[in-house]
């Protein structure tokens, strides 16, 4: 759980901060850069927020360990037991967006558009 002065807490190699969990690698500017070199031209990013709502924290994991092929990804080369643990630590995360009425966080997607030369 968060610590009352918001301080970042390290989750394995998730940070927790603000009441969001997110890699430590900084995001910004990595889809607007990948456009550019892609040879795109007039590159523009928004970010959108959406809300997801559900009845678990199970059901929130499950989502991710099916649904978000990042995830997997970040994974897929540990052994059974490193992968097991990898997403204990990912529930455990989760489970401060968990009250009783179901699980409940807002996502953050960073909408990327460009056009051909």
């Amino acid at each position: 759980m968060q610590s009352p002065d918001h301080a970042p807490a390290k989750v394995g190699h998730l940070e927790q901060r603000r009441g969001r969990c997110r890699s430590s690698r900084p995001c910004d500017g990595v889809l607007k850069n990948l456009l550019n070199k892609s040879g795109l031209t007039n590159v523009n990013t928004k970010t959108v927020r959406a809300l997801l709502k559900l009845p678990s924290t199970s059901q929130a994991l499950e989502m991710m360990q099916q649904a978000f092929g990042a995830y997997r990804a970040v994974v897929a080369d540990l052994g059974e037991a490193e992968r097991s643990k990898a997403w204990l630590e990912v529930r455990e995360c989760l489970k401060q967006f968990e009250n009783d009425d179901g699980f409940k966080t807002e996502f953050e997607f960073i909408i990327g558009s460009g056009a051909r030369k």
